[in-house]
């Protein structure tokens, strides 16, 4: 039901706000945005992209609740010429919504996906689409939220409010998946001082570089390395920084150190 009042949609935003500080898993999640949330921005299909924060690449999450959207179509559309990655290159050069729908003119409250995306909107199952990002430090984006099969199409409302609820919805997931990911654990937890080695990793240090800062041998640096690559069943520094941040064991850079 659409929000007919100034007051019901700022109402219905609060409440939005409060009920998703609350959300812990991917189906509290879900259940949050088939609420309140679908009186500000209506959807069918909801698709969070999040990217990864060493490889930069993005991870795609979908929550839909049509069955025509399938795994392929979400591919076709994250894909090298694919209208995901279209509306992502737009929002990148304006920082504004990104609307696509058919017959759908230029608007003032975002913009608009060329005519010749149209064709594409259809064949991924899509219909309409309302997109925003969230900025990161770096000037890439942080989180990429897609809306499709918004009833009636995308209006100035839902966009409005997507770019007050991207950060929100971004935080939220990021929180589900932190919680997800802290709960898988590890059989042999890492130690305290291979945290700290693996925060020295993190901030570029070689294995002698580290050796200084602790005070210890590089032969020793070298084996507490084996040691955390073991407990984390990786091959490489890369790979156990970013396994480590994933699994909730490692400091993030700029934490005061152990």
């Amino acid at each position: 039901m659409p929000l007919s009042s100034v007051a019901e949609e700022r109402d219905a935003l609060v409440h939005t706000l409060e009920s998703g500080a609350r959300v812990a898993n991917r189906a509290q999640f879900f259940t949050w945005t088939q609420g309140l949330y679908q009186q500000l921005v209506p959807h069918e299909i909801l698709i969070c992209s999040l990217t990864h924060p060493h490889t930069r690449a993005f991870e795609h999450y979908l929550f839909s609740s049509t069955r025509y959207f399938k795994a392929n179509h979400l591919a076709a559309a994250w894909d090298k010429g694919g209208i995901l990655r279209a509306a992502l290159e737009i929002w990148h050069r304006h920082e504004r919504p990104v609307l696509a729908a058919p017959d759908l003119a230029a608007a003032p409250h975002g913009e608009v996906l060329p005519e010749r995306w149209q064709a594409a909107l259809m064949e991924c199952e899509l219909k309409n689409l309302l997109a925003h990002g969230l900025r990161s430090m770096d000037g890439g984006a942080r989180g990429f939220v897609a809306y499709a099969r918004l009833p009636g199409g995308p209006q100035a409302s839902h966009a409005g409010a997507a770019q007050i609820l991207a950060p929100f919805l971004v935080d939220a997931l990021i929180r589900v998946l932190a919680r997800e990911n802290r709960g898988k654990g590890l059989e042999k937890p890492l130690s305290e001082r291979e945290r700290e080695i693996l925060l020295w990793v993190q901030e570029g240090k070689t294995n002698e570089e580290i050796a200084l800062l602790l005070s210890v041998s590089p032969y020793t640096v070298k084996n507490h390395l084996q040691k955390i690559y073991n407990k984390l069943e990786v091959t490489t520094r890369g790979q156990a920084v970013a396994k480590a941040m994933g699994l909730g064991q490692l400091h993030p850079l700029g934490a005061p150190r152990p």
